[in-house]
């Protein structure tokens, strides 16, 4: 029998095949069949370049320079994701922590670079602050979701009006699940610079948010609001004057201040002088569940 000869894969190739799948039009089946591959070995590819194995060859220049080991009160075994089946959105990525309690919903904008085998810094202060923070130390699990579940989001995505794809078909209803069974939500996206088109996108996107935590019966909080009235992003967690914040209630400023802008009317601006209730009086779980 003749043995099948090895094939030699170009980056280029590489990088234009994890494009297509990104792009979200095809499945990753459909796209592996079209280019004559097995889907195992471009699935490797897409994972190999969401990790940022392959430098900038996979398509995407915005990969971080360094990854972490996560914290070690995260039970790294148990930590669980959810993606879609061509996966290029994932709706959301938990974290078990070594000790029981209530589980904390945390809103970013879209997915990092974190795994099940390391995270990046964002999601690296996250863990930290929340083990650290005299407020939530009867946090027992963190589960992050994200405003647009697509992995790549830029301002100018946004602004070219590619908005309704990068939230993902089914985010809303992952979302809806976490903000009903977590005990708190804390957002934390931050603000997006860029065009105004982009920005505008992006309050649109807020608003539909506040409404599905409204409906959820839930009070979005925040770490600390920049001057604009943007949550900060957890980037900045970690800074001295922000680690021993209260999470105050989110006052959506920005959305109202976004909504004047455009003409349309947005209702009335949350109060964010509460400092909100312990934990334990709300939905306890174990590890995550």
């Amino acid at each position: 029998m003749e043995r099948r000869k090895r094939r030699n894969f170009t980056q280029e190739f590489k990088a234009e095949a994890v494009r297509l799948v990104r792009e979200g039009s095809k499945s990753l089946f459909r796209v592996a069949r079209d280019l004559n591959l097995t889907d195992s070995t471009l699935r490797n590819w897409v994972r190999k370049a969401d990790r940022g194995d392959d430098h900038q060859s996979a398509g995407d220049s915005r990969r971080p320079q360094r990854l972490y080991t996560y914290h070690k009160a995260v039970k790294v075994p148990d930590i669980r994701e959810e993606w879609d089946e061509s996966h290029n959105y994932r709706w959301y990525i938990t974290l078990p922590l070594r000790r029981p309690g209530a589980e904390l919903a945390v809103l970013m904008m879209n997915p990092s670079w974190t795994d099940p085998g390391r995270c990046d810094r964002t999601v690296w202060n996250v863990q930290t602050f929340v083990c650290n923070s005299p407020s939530l130390q009867d946090v027992g699990s963190i589960t992050i979701v994200n405003l647009f579940a697509f992995r790549d989001v830029s301002s100018k995505a946004l602004a070219g009006g590619r908005a309704s794809g990068l939230v993902g078909a089914e985010n809303d209803r992952w979302l809806e699940a976490v903000f009903r069974r977590a005990a708190r939500v804390i957002i934390a996206c931050g603000k997006v610079p860029g065009p105004q088109a982009g920005v505008m996108a992006y309050l649109d996107r807020m608003r539909a948010v506040r409404a599905l935590l409204d409906q959820c019966g839930q009070q979005a909080r925040c770490v600390a609001e920049t001057r604009d009235g943007y949550p900060l992003h957890a980037r900045r967690w970690l800074e001295e004057q922000y680690r021993k914040s209260q999470m105050p209630q989110y006052s959506w400023a920005a959305c109202t201040k976004g909504t004047e802008q455009s003409g349309v009317s947005d209702g009335s601006v949350v109060d964010d002088s509460s400092t909100g209730s312990d934990l334990s009086t709300r939905k306890r779980v174990s590890g995550g569940r």
